[in-house]
């Protein structure tokens, strides 16, 4: 028997504003650590790199959230 996986994907629009980095991120980071599996594809009018959004994510999650991060997060 297969086993189905659901995976959701969400669009984030303004992902690189502050409601999203003090309130998005911190929550979809507690959602992965349910291991809930997910995908978010963000928009926002600033244009990132990769990296240069990975770091932005990052930085959110040591501002806001209470316990150590995990770097396979990013």
């Amino acid at each position: 028997m297969k086993r189905i996986i659901n995976l959701h994907s969400s669009f984030l629009f303004g992902a690189t504003g502050d409601l999203a980095r003090r309130k998005l991120y911190p929550a979809l980071y507690h959602l992965y650590k349910k291991k809930l599996r997910f995908a978010v594809i963000g928009m926002a009018r600033r244009e990132h790199s990769r990296e240069s959004y990975r770091e932005l994510v990052q930085e959110s999650l040591q501002n806001h959230v209470s316990t150590d991060t995990d770097k396979c997060f990013f």
